[in-house]
């Protein structure tokens, strides 16, 4: 008798451990479907987007929005004006440093660091340092 409660208890425990461990593998199959769910909408709504991005990256559609909401228009006419330059007076000093005052060490460190000082066209001395700016 006491073998039979025993065999009885232990099929019983069984028993129980097979229903938990069936219990949780449904409900990891649960949220398994509920992650695959997730992960297609996901999928779905970066595509959306990644056209989203692709059509307001079209130039027409650049355009359209330049016109319409900002109240843009293409450019119909271009028009170069040339301006002359006002006679200087001797009197008057130069803007800037003159051309002959930059040292040749500052030439050659403005040449090292990339600046440049602009000068006058029709001046006949050689351009210090870069043109760049």
């Amino acid at each position: 008798m006491a073998i039979a409660v025993i065999v009885a208890l232990a099929l019983g425990g069984l028993s129980v451990l097979y229903l938990i461990q069936t219990s949780q593998v449904v409900q990891l199959g649960y949220q398994l479907t509920h992650l695959q769910d997730e992960h297609d909408t996901l999928v779905l709504e970066n595509s959306r987007l990644r056209y989203e991005i692709a059509r307001y990256q079209s130039l027409d559609t650049i355009e359209r929005m330049a016109r319409d909401e900002l109240g843009m228009v293409p450019v119909r006419r271009t028009l170069f004006l040339d301006v002359e330059r006002p006679p200087q007076s001797e009197s008057e000093p130069a803007a800037g440093p003159a051309t002959g005052t930059v040292s040749r060490w500052q030439r050659l460190w403005d040449l090292i660091w990339g600046i440049g000082r602009a000068r006058d066209p029709e001046d006949r001395a050689p351009a210090s340092g870069q043109g760049g700016g």
